[in-house]
């Protein structure tokens, strides 16, 4: 701002002052660049990242501010924790429990904090959990019955799908 006043008096001096209506310019670019990346650090505060997105490329269009470069970063991992997440729980519906953990994991690494990731993580659980119980009755009846075969064949399904060897033992 006081880069801003001083330019004015130079340009009341002298009107057509090149460089001071190059940098008058510049300085302005500057200003609004950092009113939309205020905004967008609150939207951001907020979890209102979509939001936070388009303020912060508006503010990167108009002005390379590090602030908003770092902001932009901050989002994008944001974003790709979210995305993880959705793939995560789409991965256990269909029942591929080691896949989903693994998108969790790259949620987790993205962004240990996402709002929703503690959540995703419970219903991931729960699902597999689930899962165990639903696939563990017909492999127990198998080995009551002594088909031994069978109970195999549905353990090793189970557990490339799970990947947990650990349930099994009982």
């Amino acid at each position: 701002q006081a880069a801003g006043d001083e330019l004015d008096i130079i340009l009341q001096i002298d009107q057509a002052h090149p460089s001071a209506q190059e940098l008058k310019r510049k300085v302005n670019e500057a200003m609004r660049a950092q009113t939309l990346l205020a905004s967008a650090e609150e939207l951001y505060g907020e979890k209102r990242y979509r939001e936070a997105v388009a303020l912060v490329a508006q503010s990167l269009d108009i002005y390379p501010l590090t602030a908003a470069q770092q902001l932009s970063a901050k989002l994008k991992a944001e974003q790709d924790a979210g995305e993880a997440l959705t793939r995560a729980q789409s991965l256990a519906q269909e029942g591929r429990f080691r896949d989903a953990r693994q998108e969790l994991q790259m949620a987790r690494d993205k962004n240990p904090n996402h709002p929703r990731l503690a959540e995703a993580q419970q219903a991931i659980k729960d699902m597999e959990e689930q899962y165990i119980v639903r696939v563990r009755r017909p492999i127990e009846e198998a080995v009551r019955k002594r088909n031994y075969r069978e109970a195999m064949r549905a353990s090793q399904a189970a557990v490339h799908t799970v990947g947990l060897p650990d349930w099994v033992a009982d």
